[in-house]
């Protein structure tokens, strides 16, 4: 190791770990009440306690925002176990937790890039919408296929009469435009 004594000075830790693979899953269906971390530990013990075999690694975290929380009585929570077969599982076979049986899904991870063709939104995809639709030319509650032009009737794309308007931003452009 070259210049050890520098790095020495300007590192806090002794030792690292080994980077090893986490198996997330959400589970749904957990009371909002469970808000806080206090909380979200008690269903990480309760989990173990009450599911043998499980070895829950890392916090859980919820998968809804803070805001839209307050506004739902259940939400989903991720966890992530510490082999595949665990998460395979509890997806299989559910887990148990605060006297009940909770659905568990693996985890679909999607980048904040990625633009939803149902609503228009970022962050899902159309298979995990659960928001209305919107058309991507125009702000109204309708497929993007259904726009039609008022002065040519092309239909489900944009013409030269075409003033777009952003279902997220308001801006004159379509939303999917990367200005």
């Amino acid at each position: 190791l070259e210049n050890q004594e520098i790095w020495e000075s300007v590192t806090y830790f002794k030792a690292a770990l080994p980077i090893q693979p986490w198996y997330k899953v959400a589970i749904h269906n957990i009371p909002t009440s469970f808000y806080t971390n206090e909380c979200l530990a008690i269903l990480k013990s309760e989990i173990s306690t009450f599911n043998k075999g499980f070895e829950i690694v890392g916090n859980p975290y919820w998968l809804t925002k803070e805001d839209r929380r307050r506004e739902q009585q259940t939400g989903s929570v991720c966890i992530a176990f510490a082999t595949e077969q665990e998460a395979q599982r509890a997806i299989y076979n559910k887990l148990y937790l605060l006297r009940i049986s909770v659905k568990v899904e693996k985890m679909h991870s999607t980048p904040a890039s990625t633009q939803c063709q149902n609503c228009q939104r970022f962050g899902h995809t159309e298979e995990r919408c659960s928001n209305g639709i919107a058309c991507k030319i125009c702000p109204e509650p309708y497929p993007t296929r259904l726009y039609r032009c008022n002065t040519c009737s092309t239909k489900g794309r944009t013409c030269l009469h075409t003033v777009p308007v952003c279902v997220n931003c308001k801006g004159a452009h379509t939303a999917d435009n990367r200005l």
